[in-house]
C-alpha cells in the first residue's frame, strides 16, 4: 500500500467550461514516489497536467505479471514524467505529451531460478519525448544507455537463449484457443529516434554449437546513430566500436539503408585474435591455431538488388601477424609467420573480382615431415579428423560448375608477391637414419600475376640449403590462367649429397659418404605440355659398402658410376624430360624418375655406346677387336679403335676394362697351319739361297712368287708323303690318277700339320696382351684400369 496519500481539489465544479485543478501524492516507504498534477474540465471533458512516477521497484511490478514470461526481474527501478494534454473531439480522444522521460536504473534479468543476470543495464534513459496519440506519433530527441551487460549463448539446438527466454509462456487453454485472429490493418504509428547512443556495454556470448564452446567477449561497447525510424525509410548513419577478447579492437562508421538495402561502411579490425576462433576450424583441419591475429582496415559495400553492381565489395588491406599453426602430435609450430600483408586489396562478389596491389609474407617457417608410415603431414593437418588424406578424397571430388559449363574463370590480379626470409625444415621418419634438410633465407617476389590468358607473372627466388649450397629460381609464370604457363631455370650449386645418403642406401644398397650436387633446370609448360632440360652435376661423388636393401634396384650401380664419373671426379648428365599435364597419370617427380630410370638402364645395358659418346662415335663395334686369322697383328683400323677407346678410358679413370683374347677353332686352327707351312717354304728358299742373300732378308720377310711356291710345296709334298707328284702310281683298275695341283698338295700339307688348344690358347693371349699394350702405349690406360 501507498502511505501517505495526499490528494488536493481546489474550486471543483462540474460547469461548463471550468477548470478545476488537482494535486496527488502519494510515496513508499522504499522511496517510491508518484506525483500528479494539473487540471480536468468536466464538459467538454479534457485534462491537462504533470505526472511524475519516480523510483518504482520494477519487481514489484514485475509480479503482476511474472506468470506470462519466463525470465524474472530481481532489481530495477523505473522513472517516468511528462506532461500531458486530454481532449476529447469528433474524431475520438487525443492525447498530447511533450517533455516526457524515461529512466530504468539498475534493472536486472535472469532466468527463473538462475543465480547470475543475463542482463545487467544500470542507466537507460529516454528523453524529450513528444506524443500524439491522434496522429500516431511519437518523437524521441535521445535515447541513452550505458554500462550495460548482456550474456548470451547460442544452444546445440541453434536457439539463442533471449529467443527462448524473452517468449510468453503458453498456458493449456490459450493452446486450445489457437491464435488470436487478426485484426484489421491499421495505420503504423510513426516513431523516430533523433539521437541514440550505448555507451560502454558488454556482450558476453558463447556458441555452443561447435564441441568446444566460442567464447566472445566484447567490452567497451559503443553504438551511435540518429534518425531512426520505425518505417525504416531514412538512412541510418552507424558508428561501432568494442573490443574482441580483451585485446582485438573494432571499429565500423558509415550509412545504412533498408530500401533497397545497402551497407556502407568503414572497417576497422585491430589485433583480432585467432585462437578462440579454433573451434569453427576442428571440424575440418587436424592443426591448433597456437597464435595469430587479424587486422582489417578498408570500405565495404553491400547493395541489394542493385542489378548493375555487386553484391558486396571490399577496397582497402589486411594482415595476419604472429601466426602459429600447432600439429597436436609434434607439439610445436608447423607453420608460423611474423607477418602477412594484403595492401590495396579491391574485392568484388556477384560478380567476383579479386584485385591486389602486393602480398608480403615475412619471415615465414615452415615444418615439411613424412611420417613414419609415409604420409605427409600437411596432407594429414589440413584434412578433416578421420577423414582420408586430400589426395585420395580429391578423386571423388565434383568439379566446379564454372568447369562444367564452361563459365569463365574469376578474373584475379595481383601486382606483386614478396616473400621474405622463408626458413623451412624437411624431415623424412620414414626412413632409417632420418633424412633433414634445412631451406635458409629464401627471398623471392613474382610480379604481375593475373587470370588474364596472355598475361605472364616475372618469378625471382633465391635461398640456400644446409647453409652453403645457394639456389636461384628465374622466369615467367602464369598460374591463375585457364591454360598454364610456366617458363622457368633453376640453378642449384653445391648441395651436399651425403645429408641424402639414407635415400641412396635405400633405393641403390650404397650409401653416399661424399659427393656435391649441382642442377641447373629449365622447364616449360604450355598448352598442357611439360618440357624440362635438366642438367646435373655431381662433384666428387664417393659410394660406401653395399648394404642389403629390399628395395634396391637389380641395375649395377659401380659400373653405371665408372661409365658417368670423368678424371675430374665429375658426373655430367643431360636429362631431357616430356610430359602431358592431362594425362591422369602425370606427375612431375614421376617424369623425372621415369627418365632418370631409363637413362641408368640404357648405360648399364649398352656401356659402350656411352664409351663410344665420349668419342664422338655410336660405341656399337667398340666390344670387339678383330684380328687377321691366326694373326696377332691389328690393321690400321682397329688400331683407331683401341686409340678411341683408350681416350675414353683415360676420361673414365675409375672404369675396369676387361680384355679377354679369343681364337677361333677353325678359323684360327686352319690359319694357323697355313702359317707353319708358310714358314717351312720361307725357310727351305732360305736354305738354297746364297750367302749373301741369306743376311739381307731374315726368313719371316722372305717373298714368294707363284712359281716358287709350286716348286717349294711340291719339294715339301714329296719328303712328306714320298713319290713324285709328276708320276702318280696306277690306280688297280690301271687308269692314271690325275697330278696333284698345287692347292691339293697345300690342303693336303695343311691337313697333316697339327694346332692343338694350346697354340689357340696362346694365340688368344697374344691376342689379349697386344691390345694391352696398344692401350698402354696409345691411351695413357692406367695399370688398374685394364685387365
Amino acid at each position: 500500500h501507498l502511505v501517505p496519500i495526499n490528494l488536493t481539489l481546489e474550486h471543483f465544479s462540474t460547469r461548463k467550461g471550468q477548470a478545476n485543478s488537482y494535486t496527488l501524492t502519494a510515496e513508499r516507504s522504499s522511496g517510491e514516489k508518484l506525483t500528479w498534477e494539473g487540471t480536468v474540465t468536466l464538459e467538454p471533458f479534457q485534462s491537462e497536467g504533470r505526472l511524475v512516477f519516480e523510483d518504482y521497484q520494477l519487481p514489484r511490478l514485475w509480479d503482476y505479471v511474472q506468470d506470462q514470461f519466463r525470465f524474472q526481474v530481481p532489481q530495477g527501478q523505473l522513472t517516468m514524467k511528462g506532461h500531458y494534454q486530454l481532449s476529447t473531439t469528433e474524431q475520438g480522444v487525443n492525447v498530447l505529451v511533450d517533455g516526457g522521460a524515461l529512466r530504468v536504473q539498475d534493472l536486472q534479468i535472469q532466468e527463473k531460478g538462475a543465480s547470475e543476470p543475463v542482463v545487467t543495464l544500470p542507466l537507460f534513459e529516454v528523453n524529450n519525448v513528444s506524443v500524439d496519440v491522434m496522429k500516431q506519433e511519437v518523437t524521441i530527441p535521445t535515447m541513452k544507455g550505458r554500462d550495460a551487460r548482456f550474456t548470451g549463448w547460442i544452444g546445440r539446438d541453434g536457439v539463442v537463449n533471449y529467443q527462448t527466454l524473452f517468449s510468453p509462456v503458453t498456458t493449456d487453454s490459450q493452446a486450445a484457443k489457437g491464435p488470436e485472429p487478426s485484426s484489421p490493418s491499421t495505420n503504423p504509428w510513426k516513431v523516430v529516434i533523433y539521437d541514440l547512443l550505448l555507451d560502454n556495454f558488454t556482450i558476453d556470448f558463447e556458441d555452443r554449437l561447435p564441441e568446444d564452446p566460442v567464447k566472445l567477449l566484447l567490452e567497451t561497447l559503443h553504438f551511435h546513430t540518429s534518425d531512426v525510424s520505425l518505417a525504416l525509410d531514412r538512412k541510418l548513419p552507424i558508428d561501432l566500436s568494442f573490443q574482441i577478447n580483451q585485446t582485438g579492437k573494432a571499429q565500423l562508421q558509415g550509412t545504412l539503408d533498408s530500401d533497397p538495402l545497402a551497407v556502407e561502411l568503414d572497417v576497422s579490425l585491430t589485433d583480432i585474435a585467432l585462437k578462440p576462433f579454433q573451434p569453427y576450424v576442428v571440424p575440418f583441419v587436424q592443426f591448433d591455431v597456437g597464435s595469430g591475429a587479424l587486422t582489417l582496415q578498408g570500405k565495404t559495400k553491400f547493395q541489394k538488388g542493385a542489378k548493375a553492381q555487386p553484391l558486396v565489395t571490399f577496397q582497402g588491406g589486411m594482415s595476419v601477424t604472429r601466426l602459429a599453426l600447432e600439429d597436436p602430435t609434434q607439439n610445436k609450430p608447423f607453420l608460423k609467420w611474423d607477418s602477412l600483408r594484403l595492401k590495396q586489396l579491391d574485392l568484388q562478389i556477384e560478380p567476383t573480382s579479386v584485385h591486389l596491389q602486393e602480398i608480403q609474407l615475412t619471415n615465414p617457417a615452415i615444418g615439411l615431415l613424412i611420417e613414419a608410415k609415409g604420409g605427409m603431414n600437411l596432407k594429414r593437418l589440413f584434412s578433416p579428423p578421420g577423414s582420408v588424406s586430400q589426395g585420395e578424397a580429391a578423386s571423388d571430388e565434383k568439379l566446379p560448375e564454372a568447369e562444367i559449363f564452361g563459365e569463365p574463370p574469376t578474373p584475379v590480379t595481383i601486382g606483386s608477391v614478396t616473400l621474405t626470409n622463408l626458413q623451412a625444415r624437411f624431415t623424412d621418419q620414414s626412413i632409417s637414419p632420418n633424412v633433414v634438410t634445412k631451406i635458409e633465407g629464401l627471398t623471392a617476389t613474382i610480379k604481375g600475376l593475373s587470370s588474364d590468358q596472355l598475361a605472364k607473372a616475372d618469378v625471382a627466388l633465391q635461398g640456400t640449403v644446409d647453409q652453403y649450397a645457394p639456389f636461384k629460381i628465374a622466369g615467367q609464370i602464369n598460374p591463375l590462367s585457364e591454360e598454364a604457363y610456366t617458363d622457368l631455370t633453376v640453378t642449384f650449386k653445391n648441395f651436399d649429397l651425403p645429408t641424402v645418403s639414407p635415400y641412396s642406401a635405400y633405393n641403390v644398397g650404397y650409401p653416399i659418404t661424399k659427393g656435391k650436387l649441382s642442377l641447373d633446370l629449365g622447364y616449360k609448360i604450355s598448352e598442357k605440355t611439360l618440357v624440362g632440360e635438366n642438367n646435373v652435376l655431381i662433384d666428387r661423388l664417393t659410394m660406401g659398402e653395399k648394404i642389403e636393401s629390399p628395395n634396391a634396384t637389380s641395375l649395377p650401380i659401380p659400373l653405371a658410376l665408372a661409365l658417368l664419373k670423368d678424371r675430374n671426379g665429375q658426373i655430367d648428365i643431360n636429362l631431357p624430360v616430356r610430359g602431358n599435364l592431362n594425362d591422369p597419370d602425370f606427375s612431375y617427380g614421376g617424369v623425372i624418375w621415369n627418365a632418370l630410370g631409363n637413362l641408368l638402364t640404357k648405360i648399364v645395358t649398352s656401356p659402350f655406346a656411352v664409351v663410344g659418346g665420349l668419342v664422338g662415335g655410336g660405341g656399337e663395334d667398340l666390344p670387339y677387336i678383330a684380328f687377321p686369322a691366326g694373326n696377332v697383328q691389328l690393321p690400321s683400323a682397329e688400331q683407331e679403335k683401341l686409340s678411341a677407346l683408350g681416350k675414353a678410358l683415360d676420361d673414365r679413370p675409375a672404369l675396369r676394362l676387361e680384355v679377354t683374347g679369343a681364337a677361333d677353332p677353325q678359323i684360327d686352327r686352319h690359319a694357323l697351319a697355313a702359317g707353319q707351312l708358310r714358314r717351312q717354304l720361307q725357310k727351305r728358299k732360305f736354305v738354297q739361297g746364297s750367302s749373301s742373300a741369306r743376311k739381307e732378308v731374315p726368313v719371316e720377310q722372305i717373298e714368294l712368287n707363284p712359281e716358287e711356291e709350286g716348286r717349294l710345296l711340291s719339294e715339301v709334298y714329296v719328303e712328306q708323303f714320298g713319290g713324285q707328284p709328276n708320276t702318280p702310281p696306277s690306280s688297280p683298275e690301271g687308269k692314271t690318277p690325275a697330278v696333284p695341283t698345287p692347292e691339293q698338295m697345300q690342303a693336303k700339307l695343311l691337313e697333316a700339320i697339327q694346332v692343338d688348344d694350346q697354340q689357340l690358347r696362346l694365340l688368344a693371349q697374344q691376342r689379349a696382351q697386344g691390345i694391352r699394350s696398344i692401350l698402354f702405349k696409345r691411351a695413357r690406360c692406367q695399370g688398374t684400369g685394364c685387365l
